[in-house]
């Protein structure tokens, strides 16, 4: 019985994930132009999903998001931030996301 429901929340956490990522993709837009709201929401989902796919032992998509929320801390200054790394991190991130959804 707790394997079955390690399961379901893995399967529910795989679920909000899905959303999440789409909000920081359209997050990732705005604070490219800018937005330091919509990169301090990126960084906040990056660190939720860290935190949560680490407790569910989804390590690949932990240690992605926490690459991007690494990235947004590291940056003294918004010029600093590494767009493309954050741009390929997301892609990666989607593609796991994916693959666990799929096992």
């Amino acid at each position: 019985m707790p394997h079955e429901r390690f399961k379901e929340l893995g399967e529910q956490f795989l679920r909000r994930t899905r959303e999440d990522w789409v909000a920081m993709q359209a997050t990732f837009v705005k604070a490219q132009s800018g937005d330091a709201a919509a990169l301090s929401e990126l960084r906040t989902l990056a660190h939720r999903i860290c935190g949560s796919s680490a407790m569910l032992d989804f390590m690949k998509i932990s240690e992605q998001s926490g690459e991007i929320e690494s990235i947004i801390r590291s940056a003294t200054v918004f010029a600093a931030i590494d767009w493309p790394a954050i741009a390929r991190l997301l892609q990666e991130l989607d593609m796991e996301i994916n693959r666990a959804a799929s096992l």
